[in-house]
């Protein structure tokens, strides 16, 4: 089913609402605090990103950046459900500042064996701690939002801010790891990284205190606790096919992490700070679907915007398989980006709203390891596939898995 057209009249009215909503969350000082310490988390996460794949690439090429990328998601998919289980027993704000602050002291950590020449195996090691330490925050970020925002319509704006500030911190995070890779080296872009994880950690601690969460019922077991948020996918049949067709995107992620070095190191021969000027293209286009997310504000309806999304992740990398020109490959990556951003604010919209309240923050956690472990292995794979058949019939590949889930 297509999103429906409305009027002139209708269109008018539903931007009111919209630019009301999208006022109010900026207007909250809770909502803005956690906003700001989002943005930071996103755009350390993307640098890191890129810096992380440029040093594995420089030692072991595709492969290298695939395997890289897989020891970073598979750890942290094993414990996201169980670290996250914290986020719905102790204070979500302070869990999301002792989580920006450990951030900051990996990045610092991993600046300094580069600056010294260490192991290799150091660095990596590191990179594990990290994506383990990283895991729950969306999920914590995800649950403390809910109780922050007083009507739907402000939880799904709230949704639409935060996914405009990821789309930004997606420009920002890769650009500015392309500048210091060209100025400097990876260490540059850890040593930065830390110190925005800092800030971060400052902005989260501005946020006022929230209600604490309260339990009904009988207090659980921990391993109940633990599993809570598996048995609420079992049990509740909307969140469990949100769910399902959500982790298939990931898979397609993970593999253009990989097609993106390659193409911008192999095939358009931009070197090291082509890899961050290609991944800024995906928050360009999410800076620009943010504007067409506006609409989704005040919508009850949103399952066709989540199909639109996903199809805009697919379609553009069958495209790449052509390896085209650089404006057109920046082009596409931006509409690679416009679909993330729509997706993510329809999808996360409706799961905030079809979720337990009690163990939204374990369901966030499953749902953060699924992304993980599909993620991961979608680079993994298409880091050998790369190897044995090239990059062409790989971009296919990854292109055609998401426009029929969409359909």
């Amino acid at each position: 089913m297509q999103p429906k057209v409305l009027g002139i009249g209708a269109q008018a009215r539903h931007v009111g609402v919209a630019v009301r909503a999208f006022l109010a969350v900026l207007g909250n000082p809770c909502l803005r605090g956690l906003q700001l310490a989002w943005g930071g988390w996103v755009t350390v996460d993307w640098a890191y990103t890129v810096a992380i794949s440029v040093f594995a690439f420089s030692r072991n090429g595709a492969a290298g950046v695939g395997l890289v990328t897989l020891i970073r998601l598979l750890p942290a998919a094993a414990t996201a459900p169980f670290t996250a289980g914290l986020g719905d027993r102790f204070p979500r704000r302070l869990l999301l500042a002792g989580e920006e602050l450990i951030i900051g002291l990996i990045l610092a950590t991993t600046a300094i064996v580069t600056m010294v020449r260490g192991s290799d195996l150091v660095v990596y090691a590191l990179a594990v701690v990290l994506a383990i330490v990283s895991a729950p925050f969306r999920a914590f970020q995800g649950a403390l939002l809910p109780t922050l925002a007083q009507t739907p319509d402000e939880l799904t704006a709230s949704n639409l801010v935060g996914s405009t500030v990821e789309a930004a911190a997606t420009l920002i995070g890769p650009a500015l790891a392309g500048i210091l890779l060209g100025l400097a080296s990876p260490t540059a872009v850890f040593w930065v990284t830390a110190v925005i994880s800092l800030a971060a950690a400052v902005s989260v601690l501005g946020i006022p205190r929230a209600a604490p969460v309260r339990w009904r019922g009988r207090r659980r077991k921990l391993l109940e606790e633990i599993v809570a948020g598996f048995t609420t996918l079992a049990r509740e049949r909307d969140v469990r096919l949100l769910v399902s067709l959500f982790v298939a995107q990931p898979f397609v992620r993970g593999a253009l992490n990989v097609l993106i070095v390659v193409l911008a190191i192999d095939g358009l021969r931009l070197g090291n700070p082509g890899v961050g000027w290609l991944f800024a293209a995906l928050g360009v286009g999410g800076l620009v679907g943010s504007v067409v997310a506006v609409r989704l504000v005040g919508q009850r309806r949103m399952a066709s915007w989540f199909a639109v999304g996903l199809t805009l992740w697919g379609l553009p990398l069958l495209i790449l398989a052509l390896q085209p020109p650089l404006p057109v490959a920046i082009a596409l990556l931006a509409t690679v980006g416009v679909g993330n951003l729509i997706e993510d604010v329809a999808g996360f919209s409706i799961l905030q709203r079809i979720a337990p309240d009690r163990t939204i923050a374990r369901i966030l956690g499953v749902f953060e390891a699924l992304i993980r472990v599909t993620a991961g292995l979608g680079a993994v794979l298409t880091g050998f596939l790369v190897a044995a058949v090239g990059p062409r019939p790989s971009f296919l590949l990854a292109g055609a898995l998401l426009p029929a889930p969409a359909g």
